[in-house]
């Protein structure tokens, strides 16, 4: 495993600078296991592609997908919280794939979260990456989440805070070099109901603030506020949705997973999964109707009459 694995680097999600790195695998899984910050949102990003200089004209990213010029490996994401890290890593030695493992910043043994890299020999055009992140799926037994097949995604890495961490490097051969290795597409997911939203792969810088601005008020609802404040973060994450700013299907699967924490406080009557699907899923089709303008503007409307009339529209 001393091939050399050429990368990008990037500071933060805004992604407006790239550092274009070259090191062994070994070398990459070391920068990996010493990288450190206080929290998630301080760790570097990293995705084995190289981009061009073309900056998004309203952001100035460099991390979209008509920016990349060819990919060097593939990535994936886990975090249906069920498979655990050291069973991740014997699939992958098992079918004898050179990668990378190591757990994000939300990971615990109770609910595992981890990640994986998988070099190619050399590189390849973008659009040989969906059928890579396939055969990755394929060995992993279909578990990766959608955000593996976005082309221009890149994945924090690193220690953040105190959070149990770990990695694994796996001996092996190129993906894209084995032979009989199946390929298991990620799962169509129908997401007509929100409309036709502004062109969006990636989450903008934006669009993330918005979404951990309206999980954290749904899940700190209090008692008698909570419908309330779920149609109305919903509705709000809609409008997102409609400017461009959040991939329709990120944004719902979030939702839709924080969504089922929030506390019961009436024992008797539990918020049931498909009656929070049905408000989030309303609130945010409305909402998409109506393409965010500016924050003053959507706080304007977040008035009682409103939320009345969307609960019982």
């Amino acid at each position: 495993m001393s091939d050399s694995l050429r990368f990008t680097l990037f500071a933060n999600l805004a992604a407006t600078t790239k550092l274009e790195r070259q090191v062994t695998v070994p070398e990459l899984a070391e920068l990996i296991e010493r990288t450190r910050a206080r929290s998630k949102e301080g760790l570097p990003l990293l995705k084995l592609a190289i981009f061009g200089d073309s900056p998004q004209i309203a952001s100035g990213c460099l991390r979209h997908d008509a920016n990349v010029r060819y990919v060097t490996g593939a990535e994936g994401d886990y975090d249906g919280e069920a498979m655990p890290f050291c069973e991740a890593v014997a699939h992958v030695r098992a079918a004898g794939v050179q990668a990378i493992l190591y757990t994000s910043a939300s990971h615990t043994s109770e609910k595992p979260r981890w990640r994986v890299l998988a070099p190619f020999y050399g590189q390849m055009w973008p659009g040989g990456r969906a059928n890579m992140v396939g055969r990755l799926n394929a060995v992993l037994g279909g578990v990766l989440a959608d955000e593996s097949w976005r082309l221009s995604q890149a994945f924090y890495f690193g220690r953040a805070g105190n959070a149990p961490f770990q990695i694994a490097v796996v001996d092996g051969r190129h993906i894209d070099t084995l032979q009989g290795l199946a390929e298991q597409p990620r799962a169509e997911r129908d997401y007509s109901f929100v409309g036709t939203a502004a062109e969006c792969t990636e989450p903008t810088t934006d669009g993330i603030e918005a979404l951990r601005y309206a999980l954290k008020r749904i899940l700190t609802a209090p008692c008698g506020e909570q419908e309330k404040t779920l149609n109305g973060m919903s509705y709000l994450i809609g409008r997102r949705i409609g400017a461009g700013q959040l991939p329709p299907e990120f944004a719902l699967r979030i939702l839709l997973r924080e969504a089922a924490r929030m506390v019961n406080y009436n024992p008797a009557r539990p918020w049931r999964p498909e009656e929070v699907k049905r408000k989030v899923w309303r609130a945010i089709a409305r909402g998409r109707q109506r393409p965010w303008a500016s924050l003053a503007e959507i706080m304007r409307e977040l008035d009682a009459a409103e939320w009345e009339a969307l609960r019982h529209g």
